[in-house]
């Protein structure tokens, strides 16, 4: 584990704040799942 590995702790960390603060009802959490499902397809891609 290096330097870069803190810098994506540290963006994994303002995307989880972000994703529970904007999931306050239902419809807005089903929209923040859509959102991060679309993230994880797009850094699977990466690999």
């Amino acid at each position: 584990m290096g330097p870069d590995t803190i810098e994506v702790a540290s963006a994994v960390g303002r995307l989880t704040k972000a994703a529970f603060s904007a999931a306050g009802d239902d419809k807005r959490a089903e929209r923040v799942v859509e959102i991060l499902n679309r993230a994880r397809t797009d850094l699977e891609a990466v690999r």
